[in-house]
């Protein structure tokens, strides 16, 4: 058995460019992606077959000609009673399948464990439909693998098409199907056949009379058709087979001891031990038992290729023996030999799961623990992580670790009530070997080929979850230089073959451009501009996909395509684009010529840059200075000056590549002098690497380790090892704390390495990239994650253990802001802890916002005196920040004290703590939230004064209005009509609410004059921007006035503006727009439990559905969707808002609006939907839930978690 060793407990690990390894390495290093499939289930039907057929012909005659025939039906069932010679039949037909037909065989075997259910069924056929593709086998999650399945079904039917052939998928034993339970549970591989069948498919099966199909086939599902029966003729010499087995066995049962124990451990174990297993057993030598199995009990036991190794397990010779050995071994024995299998299985456990670990207890092990319900065990299994690596190591993959837990999860889900600590324990593993490759950077794959490991480089490249991931790594290897045109003709076509598996229309656009800049690159022009067509060919895409589009189009040199490409998306910046990439190809004159096309003068500065940084990057200095000048005299022009300093730092940059250190120098200082308050990475990006290429690391270090993201620092990281300053690389990729962006800048870092020669530099940093990402302990890791488990470890009061968990994490800023989450979210009795964490905090913007965030919370409980010295507090510590950057370290804190002054009755207050703040947008917004507070809280008269204080009309219109809204929420419905009797109808943001207010109070008239005065003024625009987005408003508002029903019939415009996707950026946002009115309709009628309706609108549009509910002001997207789910279980019941519920097709916001639910239906259904909802989305999204639920079961998650993080 060649694997490789796990090294534990090592010591401390050493950073590489952000990348720990602590193990010992002996020997080479071979990690590998999955190489294309090769399955060797061909062998099991070998093995079925007789020697010879006795008066069969004619039966397989008639199999042979359903195989080939060219119509008819596309099903076939063989039926017949126990021991009539079906498998035979099937057996030979797979092992010799005619000319033309290409057969992919399973053979259900209910008395082995491994080969008797839909998810074995799955994974075999899966193999070799992968095989036939000549790909690897797909990593599919449990609750993917039907549709990869059919996926590839379809796929390998229409591959056999092409070749003339036709493919027939063979089932033999439907009957012994073990998954198949009563009810709405089962999960059966009838129900996996296909129906209808793909072009150049049939289907047969076999199987005994009884028992009946499955209950989850649907009712038109062929195998319901009783047309396709056919009733086979039991075999008289089947029959003879029969007694002596079964005299075989009885031999064999009151014989020698030591074949009575061969067949007591195969038949408790329920098949798939190998010689080398039951020697272990039963302390025989492999070859005595060898001797037994195939002599002594020669049919009594039957060999079987094992699944991932080169050698047979075993069986017992017919489903009637594993009865009749059952019966007659007996309950108590048969436990007395199950209990030697967990004896055996946790001598492995102790030990870690080594090299040498049986197949059996990684595979079929838990099946047996699944038949007994052992749930314990199972659990086990489930949160084992040595185990899951072992796996990993076998198969390359997780899907059957994944497997296993899911089906552990379910058994715990099905227990009255679900067992939801388990099924948490069990999500933690699931969520973190789900997303164990979704690291992986795509540039990997080009280090492994730029160090001449092409092989790896496509296998890793085929390896990779996310399908445009691949195709980009697909791309990047074939723009080796050194790759042979027929391998990249190879790579190319896998990159657009993988697009079209690409489900997100954004994505799929931007991977057809990337494969067609590719081709246009290789001098394929007629190939590329075939694939850009296709990326059109549904409209034009999103904005962030429309500069790779002009990329794709400037590749081909077509100027006429830009022009046409820019005019059909009123994007200019696409010239700008254009003309860079033709710089980059050093063809001036192109360049000059989309310049011309730009007639806004910023626009046309920006453009110029860019084309200065195409130049540079060319190695075309004298060109690049020429339009570093262009640039630099229209850069003034700019009126935005934080827009001015990032042209200025990018034309130093510009500079100091080209050799002209002193006017590098001179733009960096012009730079730094127009940055003024500018808090963005993009901004600040281009003056950090100026002043780096012109030897000011100190400079260029400090300004990128003080922005907030990861852009800057990793680009830096690259400038810095491309300059030979290695350590400063490595030390600024280790800084970076998002897992992903910091491999994928390692994987840089380790590209540049390579090009430079530095062999042993990239292959270290490749080897440790691959170890840290496939970690099962990365996902919990990751600072997000890991701050939604401590906050809601935090809210179930378990505050000790929340702060020591953020405390443990290493990354300043993360733990800072984690150490926040578990001062605001500790509960009323741990406020004394909470403020004491916040005080500890050691950055000051943290700490001030965290001891704002206690004091609302002290507010909200009631408890004012608290509040109010707190907010001091935070306040005072705010006010000696640094108030650059528009205040924005303030702000919270700001915020937060005022909203807490408000609710505490302290209007005054609140509003100087509103004006502390200079910047206007960030002042009238904090003032809105802060009357807002003040009317939740009941005090109306300080909310309206609040908003009062407003200098700008609109503002202080618009905050009014919402307050009248949110009287009506509390029924306070004699302030509202005070507030809206002061106010002049607002016919901007507030609207919506005005109109909504009104239809509240009964004067319906004027919600419908505010409707129809927007309607009127948007008709009469003749720009369309404006036209739309008038009509977008006055729908809004319309729903909002109870014209929900009539939405569609008034605003008919509101269908074709959600759907519309092409266009320039400013229709994007109209598009998002109608679809909220579209949602908002929705939730009215949810509101009133009008569920027909909902679906009627929902259905018009099918993204409507995902926008359910985003009617809030400021309301997260999943929140406004639980909300809207909600509203219908209050006003219709529990059933029809989970139908709607279940309807989300996004996972993480199905589960969120399954959880809602949950809150609203109450014991004990409440658990059994928090647990669905954890198995549809993740633990992590249902944190907030348990936490209301099942407290025990948030600390269960973290103790998971925590032990997984330590693993790494």
């Amino acid at each position: 058995m060649n694997e490789k060793v796990v090294a534990r407990d090592t010591g401390d690990a050493a950073v590489v460019a952000g990348v720990a390894n602590t193990g010992v390495i002996t020997g080479s290093v071979t990690v590998t992606g999955r190489p294309v499939a090769r399955s060797v289930y061909r062998r099991q039907a070998l093995r079925i077959m007789p020697d010879r057929l006795f008066d069969r012909e004619a039966e397989l005659a008639r199999l042979v000609e359903f195989c080939a025939a060219a119509d008819g039906p596309s099903y076939s069932w063989l039926r017949a009673p126990a021991w009539a010679g079906k498998s035979a039949l099937m057996a030979s037909l797979a092992a010799a399948p005619p000319g033309g037909v290409r057969i992919v065989p399973f053979f259900v075997t209910s008395r082995w464990a491994e080969q008797n259910d839909h998810v074995a069924f799955t994974d075999v056929v899966t193999e070799q439909l992968a095989e036939l593709l000549s790909e690897p086998v797909p990593e599919a999650m449990p609750a993917t693998r039907g549709l990869v399945f059919d996926d590839l079904l379809e796929r390998a039917a229409a591959l056999c098409v092409s070749r003339g052939e036709r493919l027939v998928l063979l089932v033999d034993g439907l009957d012994e199907d073990r998954g198949v339970v009563a009810g709405p549970n089962a999960h059966s591989i009838a129900a996996l056949l296909p129906a209808p069948t793909p072009p150049g498919l049939r289907v047969l099966v076999s199987g005994r009379p009884s028992p009946p199909i499955p209950s989850d086939v649907p009712a038109r599902h062929p195998l319901r058709d009783k047309a396709i029966v056919w009733d086979l003729t039991p075999s008289r010499l089947a029959q003879v087979v029969r007694e002596d087995m079964l005299r075989e066995l009885d031999a064999a049962l009151y014989g020698a001891p030591i074949e009575r124990d061969l067949v007591g451990l195969v038949t408790s174990a329920r098949g798939g031990l190998s010689t080398r297993d039951i020697g272990e057993l039963t302390g025989l030598s492999t070859h005595e038992v060898h001797r037994h199995l195939n002599t002594v009990a020669g049919r009594t036991f039957m060999g079987r290729p094992s699944h991932w190794f080169d050698h047979d397990v075993y069986v017992l010779g017919h489903e009637d023996l594993q009865v009749a050995a059952t019966e007659q071994l007996g309950a108590d024995e048969l436990a007395r030999y199950r209990q030697k299998l967990h004896q055996w299985a946790d001598g492995y456990r102790e030990k870690g799961w080594p090299t040498d670990t049986p197949e059996y207890l990684l595979r079929g092990y838990f099946r047996l623990l699944q038949q007994e319900r052992d749930l314990d065990r199972m659990l086990g299994c489930g949160t084992d992580t040595a185990r899951h690596d072992r796996m990993l190591d076998l198969t390359g993959g997780d899907s059957v670790a994944l497997a296993e837990i899911a089906a552990a999860s379910d058994a715990f889900t099905a227990l009255d009530p679900p067992d939801l600590v388990a099924v948490s324990r069990l999500a933690v593993h699931y969520d973190s070997l789900s997303r164990r490759n979704a690291d992986i950077p795509p540039e990997l794959a080009v280090v492994w080929a730029a160090v001449g490991h092409t092989v790896r480089a496509e296998n890793l490249a085929d390896s990779m979850t996310d399908p445009a991931d691949r195709v980009l790594a697909l791309v990047q290897i074939a723009r080796q230089a050194h790759t042979s045109h027929h391998t990249v003709d190879d790579l190319l076509r896998r990159a657009l073959t993988t697009t079209r598996s690409i489900r997100e229309p954004g994505k799929r656009t931007w991977a057809l451009t990337t494969v067609a800049t590719a081709l246009a690159e290789v001098e394929r022009p007629g190939d590329a501009r075939q694939v850009l067509d296709e990326a059109t060919a549904n409209g034009f895409p999103e904005p962030w996909v429309q500069p790779f589009l002009a990329t794709a189009a400037a590749s081909l040199g077509d100027p006429t395509l830009v022009v046409e490409l820019a005019r059909r998306l009123d994007d200019q910046q696409l010239f700008a684009v254009a003309a860079a990439r033709r710089a980059q190809a050093g063809d001036t004159r192109q360049a000059d010529e989309f310049l011309d096309h730009i007639a806004l003068p910023d626009q046309k500065v920006w453009a110029a840059g860019m084309v200065a940084e195409g130049f540079a990057a060319a190695h075309d200095w004298e060109r690049a200075i020429a339009a570093v000048d262009a640039a630099e005299a229209g850069a003034m022009l700019v009126s935005d000056e934080p827009s001015r300093s990032h042209m200025f730092g990018q034309l130093a940059r510009v500079c100091a590549l080209a050799g002209d250190p002193a006017r590098a120098e001179q733009l960096i200082d012009k730079a730094a002098t127009t940055a003024g308050n500018v808090s963005s990475d993009h901004r600040h990006g281009p003056l950090a690497r100026a002043a780096a290429a012109v030897g000011r690391w100190d400079e260029a270090v400090r300004i990128a380790t003080s922005m907030s993201g990861s852009a800057v620092p990793a680009e830096l990281a690259k400038d810095a090892a491309k300059a030979g300053r290695i350590e400063l690389a490595d030390e600024l990729a280790a800084g970076i704390s998002d897992t992903k962006a910091r491999l994928a800048v390692t994987a840089s870092l380790a590209r540049i390495a390579a090009d430079a020669g530095d062999r042993e530099r990239a292959i270290a940093l490749a080897d440790a990239i691959e170890t840290t990402a496939r970690s099962a302990a990365a996902h919990f890791a990751k600072p997000d994650t890991l701050a939604a488990v401590i906050t809601a470890l935090a809210t179930t009061g378990h505050v000790s253990d929340a702060a020591a968990l953020a405390t443990s994490i290493p990354e300043q800023r993360h733990r800072n802001r984690a150490l926040a989450a578990v001062a605001g979210a500790a509960p009323a009795e741990h406020r004394d802890t909470a403020a004491a964490l916040a005080r500890s905090i050691d950055d000051p913007d943290d700490a001030a916002r965290a001891l704002a965030d206690v004091a609302m919370t002290a507010a909200t409980a009631g408890d004012l005196a608290d509040a109010i010295a707190l907010a001091e507090e935070a306040v005072t510590m705010a006010a000696a920040l640094d108030p650059s950057f528009d205040q924005i370290g303030q702000l919270p804190a700001f915020g937060l004290a005022a909203r807490t002054y408000a609710v505490a009755g302290q209007p005054d207050r609140a509003v100087a703590t509103t004006n502390l703040l200079t910047n206007e947008t960030f002042r009238e917004t904090v003032r809105t939230t802060v009357a807002t507070a003040a009317a939740q809280a009941g005090r109306y008269a300080d909310a309206v004064a609040i908003a009062r204080t407003a200098t700008v009309k609109r503002d202080r219109l618009y905050t009014l209005a919402i307050i009248a809204s949110t009287a009506v929420d509390t029924r306070d419905l004699d302030v509202a009509r005070d507030i809206v009797a002061d106010l002049a109808p607002p016919l901007g943001w507030a609207a919506d609410e005005l109109a909504r207010t009104y239809t509240a109070l009964g004067e319906q008239a004027q919600a419908l004059a505010i409707v129809d005065h927007l309607e009127s003024t948007a008709r009469a625009k003749t720009e369309p921007r404006w036209h739309d987005e008038g009509l977008i408003d006055a729908a809004r508002a319309f729903v909002h006035a109870g014209g929900a029903t009539n939405l569609l019939a008034r605003f008919p415009e509101i269908i074709p503006l959600a759907e519309d996707t092409s266009g320039p950026r400013w229709r994007q946002g109209l598009q998002h727009a109608a679809r909220r009115v579209l949602a908002a309709a929705a939730l009215w009628h949810a509101k009133r439990g009008e569920i027909d309706k909902i679906l009627a609108l929902t259905n018009t549009i099918g993204p409507v559905r995902e926008h359910l509910g985003m009617t809030g002001v400021g309301l997260p997207q999943a929140d406004a969707q639980a909300a809207a789910a909600l509203a219908l279980a209050e006003s219709a019941g529990i059933d029809q808002a989970l139908d709607l519920a279940r309807s989300i097709s996004d996972p993480t916001r199905r589960a969120t609006a399954v959880t809602a639910i949950a809150t609203h239906a109450g014991a004990p259904a409440n658990r059994a939907l928090v647990a669905e909802a954890i198995r549809t989305g993740g633990v992590v999204p249902c944190l907030p839930a348990l936490a209301a639920v099942d407290p025990d079961a948030v600390v269960a998650v973290a103790d998971e978690a925590t032990r997984l993080i330590h693993i790494i």
